[in-house]
């Protein structure tokens, strides 16, 4: 394994900032977990960075990777790339394929491909990455987001994800509510008021529509006609549940009709 030199370091901490990631194509993921399911997933692997006080067992199970893009860094080189507090000490610089986490003007409702969430400005990365993780878990094929939407590849959304981000198809749009309209009765929006989750009828192509943790869908989705609502009836004092667990009980619901 080679040191990694200053060119490559820079280029590699540079990838912290969302500009510099979407112009190389590439981010970091840190810790064995994530390593593995990037390269089990078969994600082109530009750099697997090993710090220097770590034996060679967290490289078990990546041998695929080519010997020229496995480097050693210092402690001091290495803390630049991670921005993990207590970090395993392994991280891989991974290239983004062609046509993942796209991102268009529009998308036609025809490439809709169901079940699956669609995310109004949704903020917090730990939030969005637990969605990508449930909808994962349910076997949902799609997460479309607004593009008011956190980043996708928000470090902290990628370790909520726990590698999910691999396995579903993630799209931003900018004709977000476009889409919404012309998809119509495939659209379910979630909010306080709308029909009971245990009274609606989902199709295998639809999409749950879940708001902003603060303020929920945006006014001009929440009052659209001729699309559906939908509501998790609550009998306590809670002001709202937090969105990703309300993707948790959506999730559940639409994967018996996948």
């Amino acid at each position: 394994m080679r040191m990694l030199s200053k060119a490559k370091l820079k280029l590699f901490a540079s990838l912290h900032l969302k500009k510099y990631r979407y112009q190389h194509r590439m981010f970091v993921v840190e810790g064995k977990k994530m390593v593995q399911e990037a390269y089990q997933s078969g994600w082109p692997i530009e750099a697997l960075v090993v710090r220097e006080d770590q034996d060679l067992m967290p490289l078990q199970g990546l041998e695929g990777v080519a010997p020229e893009r496995r480097y050693v860094a210092g402690a001091a080189a290495y803390r630049q790339l991670s921005t993990q507090a207590h970090a395993e000490g392994v991280l891989a610089v991974v290239c983004v394929p062609p046509h993942a986490f796209e991102r268009c003007a529009s998308l036609e409702v025809a490439r809709l491909q169901g079940p699956g969430f669609m995310l109004d400005r949704i903020q917090d990365p730990g939030n969005l990455g637990t969605i990508i993780r449930t909808a994962d878990w349910f076997g949902l094929r799609s997460v479309i987001c607004s593009m008011g939407t956190v980043d996708v590849l928000n470090p902290k959304c990628l370790r909520s994800s726990m590698g999910s981000i691999f396995r579903v198809h993630m799209v931003y749009v900018e004709a977000f509510e476009e889409l919404i309209r012309s998809a119509g009765q495939r659209v379910w929006l979630a909010g306080m008021q709308g029909l009971p989750l245990g009274e609606a009828s989902f199709g295998k192509d639809d999409f749950v529509v879940l708001g902003n943790e603060a303020r929920g869908l945006s006014q001009s989705l929440a009052s659209r006609s001729g699309i559906n609502f939908v509501t998790i009836p609550g009998t306590g004092g809670a002001e709202s549940l937090n969105v990703a667990i309300a993707a948790g009980i959506f999730g559940w619901e639409l994967s018996k009709v996948r």
